[in-house]
């Protein structure tokens, strides 16, 4: 058979077993790629790495396999390792493989397999300010520092995983934490193919922002006591600054609401006691703290109120007599003073009776039945839009 006879039956020979699917014909063609796993592993200290490497498809390879001992560093090959499928490597490095047929012919290498080491070290974390708790909108800073390591370039990965970016500076401030600022902080040092220990872990924990407690004593004044003021907050020792206010009635705003005039020398106290000295009338008051570099505040406290019976303030609440209609006694509480606009107030608020925190023009009326199915038993007051407190009464309603 001459030679032109010979190439014309191994074309029709390749091109028959092209068209049949026959994965031989493919790889002569193709140059298959050594797979080679794992590709990135953190070898613990003394710790070591089993590396294996394959070739897809069918035929006799021979395994190569190379490394470098950083980034940017010459590949050398790996002689003493030739022909082994897998291998055991302790040191840091970059490694990689690739296959080579009896005919000398190559796969493409495979990717890289990057070999970290852990250092003996391990990063310590502080978090400033150093607060049991953080609450929604304030903030933060984290901060990760490397015993030993001053001098030499590091990054740094951090923990939660959501936060694992890559960067070059040992501090992460959040600002307007959230929700999703939860969760168990940690960082670590990151040099080449080299890594430190994590850190400690510090736990955040946000929580809703906080609404403090005042409480006042006493409740009812007598001549010439002193009122202090007590504002009541978690965890007081943690750089909170407290803020006092006297709640004045206001008609714009609606029901009970209030707005606060700051009370002399009342901004930003370290102390969480206020003491008034000559209150002689009825009053409201509040408070709310403060702290942080991006002044946090917490919302205002709940107004707390100290009652005066004194019958010769600027307005005064008259209790009627008893009056009998139909079948039932009731009693006219009435509110009267230099304003045009009226509201009768009550404590405790459990069960508020229908005339109760609406405002009337001129004098304000307020009926109260004296054996109703509910109790209306409490401390009665009125308000005034002209910023004036009448005396207070204690009523006990059932068997008037």
């Amino acid at each position: 058979m001459d030679m032109s006879m010979r190439h014309t039956l191994l074309g029709l020979f390749l091109l028959a077993s092209l068209f049949s699917g026959n994965a031989q014909v493919k790889y002569l063609f193709e140059t298959p790629t050594a797979i080679l796993r794992p590709t990135r592993y953190q070898l613990p200290i003394g710790g070591s790495v089993t590396l294996s490497c394959s070739v897809e498809g069918s035929g006799n390879w021979t395994i190569l396999w190379y490394s470098a001992a950083s980034f940017g560093s010459k590949e050398e090959p790996m002689t003493e390792y030739e022909g082994k499928k897998a291998i055991i490597v302790s040191q840091r490095g970059l490694y990689s493989c690739r296959g080579r047929s009896d005919s000398g012919r190559h796969t493409y290498n495979s990717d890289k397999a990057i070999i970290k080491d852990t250092l003996p070290i391990t990063a310590i974390l502080t978090i400033q300010p150093n607060w049991t708790r953080i609450y929604m909108s304030e903030a933060f800073t984290v901060r990760c520092e490397i015993p030993g390591g001053e001098g030499t370039y590091w990054s740094y990965d951090w923990r939660p995983e959501r936060f694992t970016t890559y960067y070059t500076t040992n501090e992460r401030t959040f600002y307007n934490v959230g929700w999703e600022d939860n969760g168990n902080y940690q960082c670590r040092g990151n040099m080449g193919l080299s890594l430190t220990e994590w850190s400690n872990v510090i736990p955040v924990t946000i929580s809703f922002k906080l609404q403090p407690v005042l409480t006042v004593s006493p409740s009812w004044l007598s001549p010439g006591a002193s009122v202090t003021l007590s504002c009541e907050i978690e965890y007081p020792s943690e750089g909170w600054s407290f803020y006092w206010y006297k709640a004045i009635p206001d008609l714009d705003i609606k029901e009970e609401a209030y707005k606060y005039e700051l009370l002399p020398d009342g901004s930003e106290t370290a102390q969480t006691l206020y003491i008034i000295t000559g209150q002689t009338h009825t009053a409201a008051y509040v408070c709310r703290a403060q702290r942080g570099r991006n002044y946090y505040y917490t919302y205002y406290s709940k107004p707390k109120f100290v009652w005066s019976a004194d019958l010769y303030s600027a307005a005064s609440l008259t209790v009627g007599p008893v009056e009998q209609r139909l079948s039932f006694d009731f009693v006219r509480l009435t509110c009267k003073g230099n304003s045009t606009w009226w509201r009768v107030r009550k404590f405790p608020e459990n069960s508020v009776p229908y005339c109760s925190n609406v405002w009337n023009l001129g004098e304000s009326v307020c009926t109260l039945y004296t054996k109703a199915s509910y109790s209306d038993d409490g401390v009665y007051w009125c308000e005034s839009m002209s910023k004036q407190f009448s005396n207070a009464v204690n009523i006990t309603l059932q068997g008037m």
